[in-house]
């Protein structure tokens, strides 16, 4: 895969990550396969059950720390913050993302979530860089 097709991806991804932040449910239509798989154990799979979950959400605040793309693989590094719309409790999640890419949609997903704790054993965030 040359570099031009892997930029495409990641573009593809940062587009997803901008209709979250938007809570913009219809514009998934254009990013992600309709017969999308999504291994996170909360969510479903399909287009439109991510559409409906999206819808359910609304926008969530979402900050991007990294990308990192290998051929049809994106990573992401990720802040995401928004209102559980049960529970109404705010969710405030450092996040690993990695999306399959494949004829310009997003086709697959895994995640890692964590909450963001109000400090660390370490004293550093879970989001910035320290080293040179």
């Amino acid at each position: 895969m040359n570099n031009q097709a892997i930029e495409m991806n990641k573009k593809i991804t940062t587009q997803l990550l901008d209709a979250m932040r938007a809570g913009d449910a219809p514009a998934l239509a254009d990013i992600i396969a309709e017969d999308f798989i999504n291994h996170n154990p909360a969510a479903s799979n399909g287009l439109k059950n991510t559409q409906d979950l999206l819808a359910a959400v609304g926008p969530i605040e979402t900050t991007i720390y990294r990308v990192i793309a290998e051929g049809e693989f994106v990573v992401t590094h990720a802040h995401f913050v928004y209102t559980h719309p049960i529970t109404k409790q705010v969710i405030d999640n450092a996040a690993m993302d990695i999306w399959k890419i494949k004829n310009g949609k997003i086709v697959e997903h895994w995640d890692v979530l964590e909450a963001v704790p109000e400090k660390t054993a370490s004293g550093q965030d879970m989001f910035s860089e320290l080293t040179n």
